[in-house]
């Protein structure tokens, strides 16, 4: 779900508890969530769960409503259908998660090639025969970066 499908949910919930005279805590009480989804929900303060926008769409009378709001299109989907379907699409793995994921891969390939230097007495019998297995840890770490920061 979009942020506009989320303010758009949350403005017509306060709007429909509003008409029908209830404070949060009465329409908390009324669906069996608790105050703090509720006030979450009108603040759109996160991506409410099907259970959620069920149980309020039935005690607001916006079940349809709900429904129509879930199935607009997405911000970028109208424009990536038009322009092809370009894969341009974040991975959706958060900034924090892509650092963490950037740090362990480096830490497991410096295992893995340490490994293999350690496994024989006689590596890297050349200072070639070093930079080459470096060269290609390298290539093998652009290429994960790639595929996690893309």
């Amino acid at each position: 779900m979009q942020e506009k499908q989320t303010a758009a949910i949350a403005k017509l919930v306060k709007q429909r508890r509003i008409e029908r005279n209830l404070t949060q805590q009465q329409l908390a009480d009324l669906t069996g969530l608790s105050l703090r989804s509720v006030q979450r929900v009108e603040k759109a303060e996160a991506i409410s769960r099907s259970y959620t926008l069920e149980v309020l769409g039935k005690h607001l009378g916006l079940g349809e409503t709900f429904q129509q709001i879930l199935s607009m299109p997405a911000a970028g989907e109208e424009d990536s259908a038009r322009a092809g379907g370009g894969s341009s699409q974040p991975t959706g793995i958060s900034k924090g998660r892509k650092i963490l994921l950037s740090i362990s891969s480096a830490l497991l390939i410096t295992l893995v090639i340490l490994a293999y230097v350690f496994q024989s007495a006689g590596f890297p019998e050349t200072a070639f025969e070093l930079m080459l297995l470096l060269a290609g840890a390298l290539l093998v770490y652009t290429g994960v970066m790639y595929l996690i920061w893309r």
